[in-house]
């Protein structure tokens, strides 16, 4: 046999905690809890989502168009312009992400 029934659950649970403890706190020494990680990403994401929104927004304004580009073609010919680094760069900042 295994070992002995505790007579108590308090008794089972007292021979349960010591291992549990200790998964724990080698879980804290790894890094941060999951709930402080799910806040910091959703802090990250909100702050990201304007860049998406004005991407999509250029996408949609050269699809509409008179020269009827599509985002990538109006992207690579418009070169240097204004917007089209600043789309750039928000477009790194979300690869980033």
């Amino acid at each position: 046999m295994q070992g002995e029934l505790p007579q108590s659950s308090c008794d089972a649970g007292e021979s349960t905690s010591e291992p549990v403890k200790a998964c724990l706190k080698i879980a804290k020494q790894l890094g941060r809890r999951p709930n402080l990680k799910c806040a910091d990403l959703a802090v990250r994401l909100s702050r990201i989502t304007p860049y998406r929104a004005e991407i999509e927004w250029c996408k949609g304004s050269c699809d509409k168009s008179d020269e009827k580009l599509g985002y990538y073609n109006a992207f690579k010919q418009r070169g240097s312009s204004k917007r089209g680094h600043k789309v750039n760069m928000n477009r790194h900042k979300l690869s980033a992400f």
